[in-house]
């Protein structure tokens, strides 16, 4: 994978204050080779359908390949916990870092921390999307529906705020849980939207490209 530095012109060196995320393009029938990928994540890559088999692949090589370069250790020294119902569990050098996986559409995004919680969630804009049936399933979303940029901005914080305190997306939707108060940033990349939690910590940008 090839980098391309993006967006924020922010020292490469790690720095704990910093978040660092990473945007790619994903390919059709495009998957990376094995050094990026465990035994064990080849194993469970081998039961996903082929769309998950993308996301899965990718978003690991390209945490692997962000931490590696942060860190300057190689990719081995990078451990992911398999997939669940909360966000992944990183290692770097079995020091535990802090991470957060987002795709939509063609593009994928991953964003670490190396002492900090983190969440990111990636929504593709669809101007022709009816957002207004939204607010019939889901009430709390009313005042959000009346246009498609108001409607993505507060899905992608409900689903960033989901990630970051570890709640279901639809106890905060159905109104079970109050949304916690917290600041997001929001990043606008072509037809895509980036939000990130907390909104307090730089982030340094880099856009991949990929390569087997």
């Amino acid at each position: 994978m090839n980098k391309m530095r993006i967006f924020d012109d922010i020292n490469v060196n790690l720095k704990s204050s910093i978040s660092y995320g990473a945007i790619l393009t994903l390919r059709s029938g495009l998957l990376p080779t094995s050094s990026w990928l465990t035994a064990e994540e080849w194993q469970w890559l081998s039961h996903a359908v082929p769309k998950r088999q993308q996301t899965f692949a990718w978003g690991r090589a390209a945490l692997r390949w962000l931490c590696s370069q942060l860190a300057g250790v190689d990719g081995s020294a990078v451990s992911i916990s398999l997939p669940s119902d909360k966000e992944p569990e990183i290692w770097v050098n079995h020091q535990q870092w802090h991470c957060s996986v987002s795709h939509s559409h063609s593009q994928l995004v991953v964003i670490v921390n190396q002492t900090k919680r983190v969440a990111v969630d990636l929504e593709y804009y669809r101007t022709d999307r009816l957002v207004t049936k939204y607010q019939d399933v889901f009430p709390l979303l009313q005042p959000y529906c009346t246009s498609t940029t108001i409607f993505y901005r507060r899905w992608t914080l409900l689903e960033a705020m989901a990630k970051y305190y570890s709640i279901p997306l639809l106890d905060l939707l159905i109104g079970v849980v109050e949304l916690p108060t917290a600041e997001v940033r929001y990043v606008n990349v072509g037809d895509y939207l980036i939000c990130v939690a907390p909104a307090d910590i730089p982030i340094c940008w880099y856009q991949l490209s990929l390569s087997e």
